[in-house]
């Protein structure tokens, strides 16, 4: 994250070197060596292909793909934020991941759609979802930023506004920062 953890600032009294994976973070370690190497991504978010993908996934290859992400754990503001506009995005396909707790309200809101829309509590083919889509609504967590970035998907950020530090803010932040 671009605000370095509080048990990494305790523990880096004891580090050599410090490895982070925003520029931002390093401000957090004092005068210890800080290298700033990124957060890791698997290949497959930088090679995962949008068409095919799109069918993998069961998707028209020719038509603009949201990709919904609330994280693991569901994010109920982003949820009901995109509930409240799908009927204002009528030729768009949507994949929803809204997490195990809204899994039935979410899926229960795009029954009336007519366009292509699938919801998940969870998908195991992330670089596929990301190579699929046109746009991605999804939390700032410093992993999710970083897939979404290999795989070159434009995002709307939300960051959570609790977080720990406000550390989601200062991703979306320093992804802004970086031309993002």
């Amino acid at each position: 994250n671009a605000v370095a953890g509080r048990a990494n600032r305790f523990l880096s009294r004891w580090a050599d070197e410090i490895f982070v994976g925003f520029a931002q973070a390093e401000q957090f370690f004092g005068v210890k060596s800080t290298l700033n190497v990124g957060t890791p991504v698997r290949q497959s978010f930088r090679h995962a292909k949008s068409d095919s993908s799109r069918q993998a996934l069961g998707f028209d290859r020719h038509k603009p793909l949201i990709l919904v992400l609330g994280g693991s754990q569901g994010a109920r503001a982003v949820n009901h934020l995109v509930m409240k506009t799908l009927n204002h995005l009528p030729e768009v396909q949507v994949l929803h991941l809204s997490g195990a707790h809204d899994l039935d309200e979410v899926r229960q809101s795009y029954a009336c759609r007519k366009h292509p829309s699938k919801v998940h509590a969870f998908l195991h083919e992330m670089p596929q979802a990301m190579a699929a889509a046109s746009l991605a609504v999804t939390r700032a967590g410093a992993s999710s930023l970083a897939e979404l970035a290999a795989a070159g998907v434009p995002s709307i950020l939300v960051p959570l506004p609790h977080s720990a530090d406000q550390h989601q803010l200062a991703n979306a932040r320093a992804v802004a920062e970086m031309g993002g």
